[in-house]
């Protein structure tokens, strides 16, 4: 049978008895509900997939992050910089988050890594602002 078919015999029965069929109802609220979920899906929600930081979204979340006393986010935030980009004022940065930590053994090497990229490295005061 087709749908056409069917809509013909539900008007049918609409109008010689003046009630819907129970499978009728049934399967129009599930229709409706499922539209109804479907459209507040496509207006509330924003697309599941972001896409990662970029470097620079890294590094300046690691200084809010340090700025904020979340020494550890500025940490994740700094290492993931760090494997993408070794810089040594990220290092910098890194030594004093390890070093706020209390982890004085990773914080030193950190800081060695500064001098071994940049034996000229000169600290910028990056908790101004």
């Amino acid at each position: 049978m087709r749908s056409g078919q069917l809509c013909g015999i539900l008007v049918f029965l609409v109008f010689t008895t003046g009630i819907l069929p129970n499978c009728y109802l049934a399967t129009r609220n599930c229709y409706l509900a499922t539209k109804s979920a479907y459209a507040n899906a496509q207006v509330n929600n924003s697309p599941t997939v972001t896409s990662p930081p970029n470097s620079d979204e890294l590094y300046n979340l690691a200084i809010r992050a340090y700025r904020a006393q979340d020494f550890k986010k500025a940490v994740e935030y700094l290492e993931e910089y760090i494997k993408r980009r070794p810089a040594p004022e990220a290092y910098y940065l890194l030594g004093y988050s390890y070093y706020k930590l209390k982890l004085f053994d990773r914080a030193e090497e950190a800081f060695n890594e500064v001098y071994l990229i940049d034996p000229d490295f000169v600290p910028l005061n990056l908790m101004s602002k």
